[in-house]
């Protein structure tokens, strides 16, 4: 469940230094973009950031199926609900990791996004121009300042995240491998007293 609520959190950001701005992802592809629109004039228009939000999507099925599957379990103890528990949580595990591997892999593309295009574009110039003469940042003319750039990053939610569903998946394996070795010897011991 902790899971699931990390999802919504967001999972990426990009620019944090020398760039017109930052995006933020969460796992279902929402974007938050903050920008000035330093280069709304510059020849090239920048990209419409695109990130898809079904690896989010899977993973908050699987999650609902899991906390379903344990909870019905925990009422009615049955073999089929606690190999569905214990294979919607393996999934889990499975699509937490693949929504941060594609968010990561889509890190480049968000990141442009809010990039000055090139500084030699007149448009590009005017809008930085007017930034720092609004007081929104500095202009970065070469020689004066030192510019950091960063790119993007996964958030502490998704480390989060994926971290916890690793964690459950492998309790769920364990606990689910154990009743299994408990109920074999309950077999066991019940064919030898019958013999």
């Amino acid at each position: 469940m902790i899971t699931f609520v990390l999802l919504f959190q967001p999972w990426l950001t990009t620019g944090t230094g020398g760039t017109d701005g930052v995006i933020q992802a969460n796992a279902f592809g929402r974007i938050h973009v903050t920008t000035f629109w330093v280069d709304l004039w510059a020849q090239t228009s920048a990209p419409n950031p695109k990130v898809s939000g079904t690896w989010g999507i899977l993973t908050s099925v699987a999650i609902v199926i899991a906390v379903c599957s344990v909870a019905v379990n925990s009422v009615a103890s049955t073999e089929a609900f606690a190999r569905l528990a214990m294979v919607a949580t393996v999934f889990v595990a499975i699509f937490a990791i693949a929504t941060a591997l594609y968010l990561n892999s889509k890190g480049d593309d968000l990141t442009q996004v809010v990039s000055y295009g090139t500084a030699r574009d007149p448009g590009t110039q005017i809008g930085l121009l007017i930034r720092w003469a609004s007081g929104n940042g500095n202009y970065p003319a070469p020689g004066f300042r030192q510019v950091s750039y960063s790119t993007h990053s996964l958030t502490w939610s998704a480390i989060v995240a994926v971290g916890i569903s690793l964690l459950s998946a492998m309790a769920a394996i364990a606990q689910w491998s154990r009743g299994r070795d408990s109920g074999l010897r309950r077999t066991r011991v019940q064919g030898d007293a019958i013999r």
